[in-house]
């Protein structure tokens, strides 16, 4: 690990020496050949604001014009029912854009985009030297190397593209690395819309991060009364659920035999409903026979425990041990049978 460390130090400081030269200019050119592409609608954004959109004419697409300040942006495609994007870095000289065949467009021709594409080819070319690695330990793997150059080079603006590709998008990333690196940046980009967002975020992700206390929050049971989402002394699931999520009521089967088989060793749950009709919610427990803790104060997305543990999708869990913390979250009933079986087992 060291050595690719060397190597992205030495690849970062090079680029940078090159954005220093290059911004004796402030003019920059979007080039795309694309004879596959005629048709497309591209759209251009930088910092998350459209500042082009055009359609590919004659496999020609190309804009020009002066920037502020170097930012990261995207370029986005829409062809028939299709739509993705690439990231493309905002800064002085003639980005490139390259059909690289499978669907896949790539952006290279100044420092940051250059800088960005060998790295994501590094990434994958280390990942792949690893035996055995499955989707999840690769994507595990590429970010650990992700994170060591952003703490390297926080100042690099690849850097604020790589925490948004892997911690941002990624809710299983560690939320407590995520934390400390998007408060690694320069200070000059604060002001960006990812940074920011990213920034509030990571504060929010860092509150329910694993080894750290759970939120102690009150909520009304099905009788009306305050109760607490988690007691001392057993191991709660806070399960986020709702009537409406399939997904979710698939989930509440095998729940009901976790709780059957650990509930004397001292497992408990706690299931937070989303749902804003009350008849709904109260019947989808008693179909499901769902026979643990029930809450829910009816305001949805807006309510204030759903935004304390950071649901942004359900079904969405967290497993809180005797002294009321995190230990595991977002794991399906078969991962916390194992874990269950290895902790209360013993």
């Amino acid at each position: 690990m060291k050595k690719h460390l060397i190597y992205f130090s030495l690849l970062s400081l090079f680029f940078n020496n090159h954005i220093v030269f290059a911004q004796q200019n402030n003019w920059t050119s979007v080039k795309a050949f694309l004879p596959r592409w005629n048709g497309a609608e591209i759209s251009l954004f930088s910092d998350s604001q459209l500042v082009y959109k055009a359609v590919v004419t004659k496999d020609i697409f190309s804009f020009t014009s002066s920037i502020g300040k170097v930012s990261n942006g995207s370029l986005l495609v829409k062809t028939g029912k299709r739509s993705f994007y690439i990231p493309v870095f905002w800064e002085p000289g003639t980005i490139k854009i390259r059909d690289a065949g499978s669907n896949i467009l790539v952006a290279y021709g100044t420092p940051s985009n250059d800088l960005y594409f060998q790295l994501n080819k590094s990434f994958d070319s280390l990942a792949q030297q690893q035996k055995n690695l499955s989707f999840a330990e690769a994507l595990k793997f590429k970010r650990r190397l992700a994170t060591a150059f952003i703490q390297n080079n926080p100042s690099s603006i690849v850097s604020v593209q790589l925490l948004k590709d892997y911690f941002y998008l990624v809710s299983e990333a560690d939320d407590t690395v995520y934390f400390s690196s998007v408060h690694l940046f320069d200070t000059s980009f604060n002001e960006l819309f990812y940074v920011k967002e990213m920034m509030k975020e990571a504060k929010q992700r860092y509150a329910t991060a694993l080894g750290r206390p759970a939120p102690s929050l009150q909520l009304n049971d099905m009788s009306g009364r305050l109760s607490s989402l988690y007691e001392g002394g057993c191991y709660t699931l806070i399960d986020f659920w709702a009537s409406w999520c399939l997904p979710c009521r698939k989930e509440n089967t095998a729940l009901k035999k976790l709780f059957q088989k650990y509930m004397e060793a001292g497992f408990s749950i706690t299931s937070v409903s989303l749902d804003a009709n009350k008849l709904l919610w109260l019947s989808a427990v008693k179909q499901d026979k769902l026979l643990w803790k029930q809450l829910n104060d009816f305001k949805g997305w807006n309510s204030p425990t759903i935004i304390s543990y950071g649901v942004t999708a359900i079904p969405m869990n967290y497993l809180i041990n005797r002294d009321g913390v995190i230990i595991a979250k977002n794991l399906h009933a078969e991962q916390i049978d194992i874990l269950l079986a290895n902790i209360l087992k013993q």
